[in-house]
């Protein structure tokens, strides 16, 4: 899958620490990435902890004036020497027309000050969908500059989302030939318009799919009194048959999903 691939990118040079942009839609792999490198980085003596310290934009910010700078100095105080991963991070940038939008830019402000005084001692990787995080972007004029790298995390695939569904559950069972087709005929049938909107969850939607498939087994296999081995065509339907897994046959008419 494309994580093994951008791993395997950023591993080649990452000798000294770089701030970092990861942008994508849910599910593409931006916390599980950035977990990751904190291991190498640590590996590599890049970085002396390589702990993980995940935030969305908006914890960085304070209830009241004046709370905002000390909070976020002090999140980045406990990242020293680690990850400080900041998921959601365009939500810091809002525009004028939102009345807490100086506190973001107050913890902007104080974030890119630590990014630049302490560079050499912890990564922060700031992660969201593309087009707001650019936009984000304009809320220092220094910060792009302090995060040269930019990391595309791409959609998955109608096969890559099967693979997932798959591995997942070779984990724990086997998949009957009817089941493994009815599996790869659903993802082929997923509609383009639901695979690229910003709503869609990747590989959290194929988890999801797999957790409730696995729950119609376990109840299957309860009523028999059986040992659950096996996921068969019958858990497979009726999992895909919830609300949430529906997919609309008339294409007319808007896709019968609720991600």
């Amino acid at each position: 899958l494309c994580l093994s691939s951008i791993l395997s990118y950023l591993s080649t040079f990452l000798v000294y620490i770089h701030h970092m942009r990861f942008l994508g839609n849910p599910g593409t792999g931006k916390t599980t990435v950035a977990r990751i490198l904190g291991k190498i980085l640590r590996e590599r003596g890049v970085l002396r902890n390589g702990n993980f310290f995940e935030y969305t934009g908006r914890d960085l910010c304070g209830r009241y004036v004046g709370e905002t700078a000390p909070k976020t100095a002090a999140i980045c105080r406990d990242a020293y020497g680690s990850v400080l991963f900041i998921d959601e991070a365009y939500s810091l940038y809002r525009g004028d027309s939102h009345g807490d939008w100086d506190y973001g830019k107050e913890a902007i402000d104080t974030l890119v000050a630590e990014m630049e005084n302490n560079r050499s001692d912890f990564m922060v990787i700031m992660s969201g969908y593309t087009d707001d995080m650019n936009k984000m972007l304009t809320g220092n004029a220094g910060l792009k500059s302090r995060m040269p790298y930019e990391i595309v995390l791409p959609n998955y695939t109608r096969e890559q989302l099967a693979q997932i569904f798959f591995k997942m559950a070779g984990k724990y069972f086997s998949v009957d030939n009817e089941a493994k087709e009815m599996i790869i005929d659903y993802f082929n049938k997923l509609p383009k318009q639901l695979l690229e909107s910003k709503e869609f969850s990747n590989a959290r939607f194929a988890r999801n799919l797999f957790e409730r498939t696995w729950g119609k087994a376990v109840l299957r296999s309860q009523l028999a009194n059986q040992e659950l081995k096996e996921i068969t065509a019958e858990d497979f339907r009726q999992a895909s048959a919830d609300k949430e897994f529906i997919i609309s046959v008339d294409r007319r008419k808007s896709i019968g999903f609720s991600v």
